[in-house]
């Protein structure tokens, strides 16, 4: 539940949050390029209040990927800018050719029709996006947490929470 207290003045209204509801996560961080680009491929399962958060990167792809995820789109200071839902296609990877680190990408050369097929159904981050958390799909939605809200986190801890201010 959210409380705010209003200052009533003659032609103003201004609402203060006095608490803000705080949905406890834990994230994985993928700061590095490798840990980027492997993200959470061959994932079958990601626990309820589980994520990983992408640091600095332009795009997600959903490339040897298991299971559909949500990802909600940062801006520098944490706050939500956009919430997405990300499917997975695991049918379309050729089990003749499996990834299981990153090395083995090259089995998919860039004109390759699994590769294009993936490539086709990238998420491009939002204008002033730059972190990017990734949760099971429907996540953002069964808690409550829409553009607007913000993630607090700290590097040193994978915990986390999502501030709902909406």
């Amino acid at each position: 539940m959210r409380i705010f207290f209003s200052f009533l003045f003659p032609l103003l209204s201004i609402f203060l949050p006095l608490s803000a509801l705080r949905i406890p996560i834990e994230l994985e961080v993928a700061l590095t390029k490798q840990q980027r680009a492997w993200g959470l491929m061959q994932r079958t399962y990601l626990p309820e209040n589980q994520g990983m958060i992408f640091y600095y990167s332009k795009s997600l792809w959903m490339f040897n990927t298991w299971i559909d995820l949500s990802a909600a789109f940062l801006d520098k200071r944490g706050v939500i800018l956009e919430i997405a839902e990300l499917k997975s296609y695991p049918e379309m990877m050729d089990v003749n050719r499996p990834v299981n680190q990153l090395s083995d990408m090259r089995k998919y050369p860039p004109n390759d029709k699994v590769y294009l097929f993936f490539l086709q159904k990238i998420k491009h981050y939002p204008r002033g996006a730059r972190y990017a958390i990734e949760m099971n799909k429907g996540w953002f939605a069964k808690h409550g947490v829409k553009p607007g809200d913000r993630v607090i986190w700290n590097l040193q801890s994978p915990q986390a929470y999502v501030e709902l201010l909406n």
